[in-house]
């Protein structure tokens, strides 16, 4: 999918240690359209179901109206939590890198055979 990024050979591999790093930050592509199209559906799910609770004596609002309050109101959330970047913050200590290195691990593209 995202062929530019992958490792083409693994002499491309850089070792640095864990003194030299002052933090992490990774930003995973296509997270921001996931997280709208997720704001975007739980709202207007959210608004059917309080639609649906309110009992049987007629709706204040419709299906379309609900569908349009998840675009309006869901979207935007959804793409704000989807910009955010996850950080390790390391300060260059090795103790603080071996606490974390499980959670940075998930993301590497290499794994480090023990």
């Amino acid at each position: 999918m995202f062929q530019e990024n992958l490792l083409k050979d693994l002499n491309e591999i850089i070792t640095i240690n864990a003194k030299d790093i002052y933090g992490v930050y990774i930003k995973r592509r296509g997270k921001v359209w996931r997280r709208t199209l997720t704001g975007m559906l739980g709202t207007a799910v959210v608004v059917e179901l309080i639609q649906v609770s309110g009992g049987g004596e007629g709706s204040w609002i419709s299906n379309e109206a609900a569908a349009a309050t998840g675009v309006i109101f869901g979207a935007p959330i959804g793409a704000l939590i989807g910009t955010g970047k996850k950080k390790f913050i390391i300060y260059g200590y090795e103790s603080v890198f071996k606490a974390k290195y499980e959670e940075l691990n998930r993301y590497a593209m290499v794994k480090k055979s023990e």
